[in-house]
């Protein structure tokens, strides 16, 4: 449903603790022998886009720094916390938001729109963005932009209980409407990343989650609810394409790029598989079992990227580490044809204590996989020369 900011509902996430016992809360956690009067956290946004968020009293501050590859800051912003988004920071200034990409040198100054306010969202690098806004109550419209340049306004439509526009990785977006005022049919608009409407196609409802292909072609939903509440179904400007229903937990991971092909992921507790599928005939192109044998099962699920070679599964696994387990990490490189693990990578020399599974981000042809603390580029052609940690052996030797 409609949110404000992702971070808003990450820090609600968080706030969620598992209960012990019969419905009793655990003791609540101390770590200072008094009320913590200050606090910091810092991290890395993007490659090269640091963030020191500081809580003194009920004062909450934050500082972003945009900065060159050879460390020279470029930009810096400080100021009440607002919205430190995956692909954007909005800088609160009186009159209205300005948005900063997590990678380029632009900015929008985001007016103020009548009506209801509005949701922003971005693609993972921060090259499409787009501001919703409500015309009148009950409608939905959107301004796309791309690179800061205004492309389009889409809509206004009939607003779809409150679900908002998806953007995908290369930018095209995906947004559910309401086909008439009999609000009975629900319609999914697909538009391309020039801002420009590709298709509307009538839609078998309930859905929710509109996942566009790379060219806003086709729109990959999902049922929401009922006995097929796990089932993906594609539309494109002929109406519905396929539909496929592949298992509990199951969620879009990512697409190809340049195809309809999309990598779907499906789980039973900690336990996942990975399921290519080809949403153009509606079949399953091949499936595969998490490549990682002893996975940790504390964290942030495994960080997964799509890329035309290869697809990459990272995240943490148990080696014995002077008679006892420790997480280590681990990538392991599968082959976008086929689904076979062809390549693992762990640290050289091997080495124990990881916490942070991390993400991967790509930011034009290139792949970075980010902790809080550190980031790199992903050198792709290492996997197949068997270079710089990448080994043929999917396990690691323990010490």
């Amino acid at each position: 449903m409609r949110l404000l900011s992702l971070v808003a509902l990450a820090g609600a996430v968080c706030l969620a603790v598992p209960v012990a016992g019969y419905g009793v809360p655990p003791p609540p956690r101390i770590t200072l022998p008094g009320e913590a009067a200050g606090e910091q956290r810092s991290y890395w946004l993007a490659p090269y886009v640091f963030v020191t968020e500081m809580n003194v009293g009920r004062s909450r501050t934050a500082t972003v720094r945009w900065m060159a590859e050879d460390g020279k800051v470029v930009r810096e912003i400080t100021g009440p916390q607002g919205g430190i988004e995956p692909g954007f920071v909005l800088e609160r200034r009186p009159g209205g938001d300005v948005v900063h990409p997590v990678n380029g040198s632009w900015a929008i100054d985001l007016k103020e729109k009548p009506g209801p306010s509005g949701y922003v969202t971005s693609n993972e690098d921060g090259s499409t963005f787009v501001q919703e806004f409500h015309p009148k109550t009950g409608e939905i419209a959107a301004d796309v932009y791309r690179d800061g340049k205004h492309l389009a306004t889409v809509g206004p439509y009939l607003d779809y209980l409150g679900w908002d526009a998806h953007v995908g990785a290369s930018g095209s977006l995906g947004l559910l409407i309401w086909k008439d005022q009999q609000q009975s049919i629900p319609k999914i608009v697909g538009v391309g990343a020039d801002g420009r409407e590709r298709f509307h196609a009538d839609c078998d409802g309930p859905v929710y989650a509109p996942d566009p292909n790379p060219d806003g072609t086709g729109v990959l939903v999902q049922s929401n609810g009922g006995k097929h509440a796990d089932a993906f179904a594609y539309y494109d400007k002929s109406g519905k394409v396929s539909q496929l229903d592949l298992g509990h937990n199951a969620r879009l991971v990512g697409w190809v790029p340049g195809t309809e092909q999309a990598l779907i992921e499906t789980s039973i507790g900690y336990v996942f598989r990975l399921h290519l599928i080809d949403w153009r005939q509606g079949r399953q192109i091949w499936e595969a079992p998490d490549p990682s044998p002893a996975r940790v099962s504390w964290g942030a699920a495994a960080p997964i990227a799509v890329d035309e070679k290869y697809v990459l599964v990272g995240g943490l696994e148990y080696v014995r580490w002077d008679n006892q387990q420790e997480p280590v990490r681990r990538i392991d490189a599968l082959d976008t044809k086929t689904g076979r693990t062809i390549a693992t990578w762990h640290p050289v020399p091997l080495y124990q204590g990881a916490s942070d599974v991390g993400r991967f981000l790509r930011l034009g042809k290139r792949l970075y996989l980010l902790t809080d603390s550190a980031f790199a580029e992903v050198d792709l052609n290492a996997i197949e020369s068997r270079a710089k940690g990448w080994k043929s052996q999917d396990t690691p030797e323990s010490r």
